[in-house]
């Protein structure tokens, strides 16, 4: 059963209007994670500019749709107070310290499943597009160990590989870890500071 409190507070949410600060710090957390990832792309996957730049847009908006469309699915089997909580700190940006353990978990699995999302992503794109995982330039003492051109042509695709999923790993470590300052920031000075009834 809910508590009176719970309803309340999410109708004084929903009563203030649209949640345009929320939204405000989404699109910039959002295009924020775009401009990081497309620099460590650019980087790690020697790709030019524009290319990197498309291709963050493409796996960070493809990454939100998924954890959005999770999120909704999953939120339907939490408890009705956790719920109304996170619906209330993640629309009107009115966070509880009741639900401070739930957001420290997702943000660790959102992570974890944000990468994976990027990583597969980003492979299907270059597999739409016809594009390949560009290839290392091979060490020789390596090479020569390798017995046929079979061999070494997947020793260089498992390189490359391997090279692109670090590379996404560090632009999402990178990404997720500025945005997490700049949300701590935010709860600082917001004082992280909510009335409890």
């Amino acid at each position: 059963m809910i508590g009176s409190g719970y309803i309340d507070r999410f109708d004084r949410g929903v009563s203030s209007g649209c949640p345009t600060p929320v939204n405000c710090v989404s699109v910039c957390v959002f295009d924020g994670a775009i401009a990081i990832e497309a620099v460590v792309l650019r980087a790690g996957l020697r790709i030019q500019p524009r290319k990197s730049v498309e291709y963050a847009t493409f796996i960070n908006f493809l990454s939100t749709v998924v954890g959005w469309l999770l999120f909704l699915n999953l939120q339907i089997a939490f408890p009705e107070s956790l719920r109304l909580d996170l619906m209330n700190g993640i629309f009107f940006d009115r966070w509880s310290r009741a639900i401070l353990a739930w957001v420290i978990l997702s943000a660790l699995v959102t992570f974890f499943v944000s990468f994976l999302v990027k990583l597969v992503g980003l492979e299907q794109l270059q597999f739409f597009l016809g594009e390949e995982v560009e290839k290392e330039p091979s060490d020789e003492k390596t090479l020569k160990n390798l017995k046929g051109s079979i061999a070494r042509r997947n020793s260089k695709e498992y390189r490359g590989a391997t090279r692109q999923a670090n590379t996404i790993l560090i632009a999402n470590a990178l990404s997720y870890s500025a945005i997490s300052l700049i949300l701590l920031l935010r709860l600082l000075a917001n004082n992280f500071v909510v009335p409890l009834q």
